[in-house]
């Protein structure tokens, strides 16, 4: 009898043992899923579209002492609710190349129907490729002024967003946001040319308190 009852208790014991086991097991798996899915989350958009040098179309001056600036976008994507986005060109020659991200961004937004207008809050980094930036800035004498602000190393500055326009008969999407001293900026994105225009004022470029680093992206 005691060993019939031994032997139960084995058996239980190592059922119970290989359910733990397979629970640990489990535990590991989702946590590791978990961890993929934060590192490869699903891509919603993307769109590569490389301008030949005959298409390409950067524009740059000062006018009214605003800094307006019209170029190529090579690459598009939406993931996270975040769109980001390569901007690569040649002015003179010289190769322009820096990122631009907003948050938050959907898809939807390429999509809608007509005008609309959204009052809502984000935010808007640019990023520079450190050195190679700063080469090319020395190179063009509209830009020459933001030598000074560019590091050596890459880096990633961060504006306030205050509403989102979508046109979709002209395929633009607009961004209108504040400089922390209160001057205004708008970044256009025109997603079936594949271009990007930002308007700012020169005044607000110079003043070095008006931009937040990032020194780490939280985006894949």
């Amino acid at each position: 009898m005691n060993s019939v009852f031994l032997l139960i208790l084995l058996v239980i014991g190592v059922l119970f043992a290989a359910y733990a086991n397979y629970n640990r097991h489990t535990d590991r798996l989702n946590s590791l899923q978990k961890r993929h899915d934060l590192k490869n989350p699903e891509l919603e958009y993307e769109y590569n579209r490389f301008n030949t040098k005959k298409e390409r179309t950067t524009f740059i001056k000062i006018e009214n002492d605003k800094l307006i600036l019209k170029t190529d976008i090579q690459n598009i994507r939406i993931i996270n609710q975040t769109l980001v986005s390569k901007i690569s060109s040649e002015y003179e020659d010289f190769p322009l190349i820096f990122d631009v991200v907003v948050q938050p961004f959907e898809k939807v937004l390429f999509e809608l129907e007509g005008y609309t207008n959204f009052n809502q809050d984000g935010i808007i980094i640019m990023g520079s490729y450190g050195m190679h930036t700063k080469l090319t800035i020395e190179k063009i004498d509209q830009l020459r002024f933001l030598v000074e602000f560019i590091p050596e190393k890459p880096k990633a500055t961060y504006l306030k967003l205050n509403s989102f326009k979508v046109d979709t008969m002209e395929n633009l999407v607009i961004l209108n946001g504040n400089f922390p001293d209160m001057n205004e900026f708008m970044v256009i994105i025109d997603y079936e040319s594949f271009k990007l225009e930002v308007h700012a004022p020169v005044e607000s470029i110079r003043t070095i308190s008006n931009f937040n680093d990032f020194d780490k992206l939280n985006i894949v």
